[in-house]
């Protein structure tokens, strides 16, 4: 450390301190000088630079000592996951007496914070919107001893949302409450829709996903055919903006047809008989209860041919052949088919043979 003794025409004598920091300037007439030091590097004065002194006739001065710290810096880079530079993040250094000093991000990524003395410190960067941090996990702390310290180095990551739609494809009703779930290779979310059908999943690094709908009793997904697949989210947002198309179509399969077999005059059930239900692709036959009831159930929407296998002996009074429905998103009831017993009637056929001649038509009974 460089040591300078002024007075008040100026330069009168310097020195060096030894390994000891010892220093001594001699030779100078009885007067008043300043005696300075002259800071190096990171070095940073604790005590003042520059002492007042009265050298009186031939009387040494008292020992002038200099305290001196040494200060460094701390530095990194803020980084997205593919090495690149995110420029004007703010970094907060905080001391382990509370003192914080801020630096902003340049165009590399690159912070700095200097004139650091020796100490305890925390680094922490400050989390922008839409973006999660991939290292560290929190902040950095290290303890600085005379020595820069570098790559204290923050990885960040862009988020991205996926949305969509949970619909009734036959009306188009919003359908509340069921579970879309969102996967990759390592992790899985799941999201709720909401009254108007609507779900949406934020906080999603870049990469590929497949989005599920949950497979729910009396349903059939029309749309999509399985999953969707999404190949890297980040690149799909980035070049055509927010995805928000990803919506399930749905139709309801827990839709029966029914109703009952009654005898016309009476009114009570017939039980055993056949009821035959069918469209253009499959035909199912069912058989009447005890009370003459009938159902078939797990159908999907479309159109419904209901007819009756007419037993011998009986007369089917209605309806007129069969029923013809659609289903759509309820079931239908009441289609109910009403016969009568046959009559047999007997002729007896006699001849008054008593009055009879041949050749006479005679009277019959």
């Amino acid at each position: 450390m460089d040591i300078e003794v002024r007075n008040s025409s100026g330069p009168v004598g310097s020195a060096q301190t030894d390994g000891n920091g010892f220093w001594q300037v001699c030779n100078l007439q009885p007067g008043d000088y300043n005696v300075s030091e002259v800071l190096q590097g990171n070095y940073k004065a604790v005590t003042p630079t520059t002492v007042q002194v009265t050298l009186d006739n031939c009387v040494n001065s008292s020992p002038i000592n200099f305290t001196n710290t040494l200060t460094c810096c701390l530095d990194g880079f803020n980084v997205n996951e593919k090495g690149q530079g995110l420029e004007g993040w703010t970094i907060i250094v905080t001391s382990s007496n509370g003192t914080t000093w801020n630096a902003t991000t340049d165009s590399a990524g690159h912070w700095k914070v200097c004139g650091l003395e020796n100490g305890t410190y925390t680094v922490c960067e400050v989390l922008q919107p839409d973006w999660i941090r991939l290292d560290p996990q929190d902040c950095h702390n290290v303890t600085m001893v005379g020595e820069n310290i570098s790559d204290l180095n923050f990885i960040n990551q862009k988020t991205y949302c996926m949305a969509g739609q949970k619909l009734n494809n036959l009306t188009k009703e919003p359908l509340e409450g069921w579970t879309i779930t969102v996967s990759n290779d390592s992790k899985s979310w799941q999201v709720q829709t909401n009254s108007t059908g609507f779900w949406e999943l934020c906080g999603l690094g870049g990469g590929n996903y497949n989005v599920c709908e949950e497979n729910r009793s009396g349903w059939m997904q029309v749309y999509p055919v399985g999953c969707y697949e999404v190949i890297d989210l980040a690149a799909i947002i980035d070049n055509s903006g927010p995805i928000t198309g990803l919506s399930f179509y749905n139709v309801p399969i827990d839709l029966c047809l029914s109703g009952h077999k009654f005898n016309h005059r009476t009114g009570a059930g017939l039980a055993d008989w056949t009821i035959v239900v069918s469209n253009t692709t499959d035909r199912w036959e069912i058989k009447t209860d005890a009370t003459g009831f009938w159902q078939k159930c797990n159908l999907t929407p479309g159109d419904y041919t209901v007819c009756e296998e007419l037993e011998d002996g009986w007369i089917q009074v209605q309806p007129v052949g069969c029923y013809n429905r659609t289903l759509v998103d309820r079931s239908i009831s009441d289609l109910d088919f009403y016969n009568d017993p046959g009559c047999n009637l007997a002729l007896t056929k006699t001849v008054d043979k008593a009055t009879a001649k041949r050749g006479e038509v005679s009277p019959t009974t």
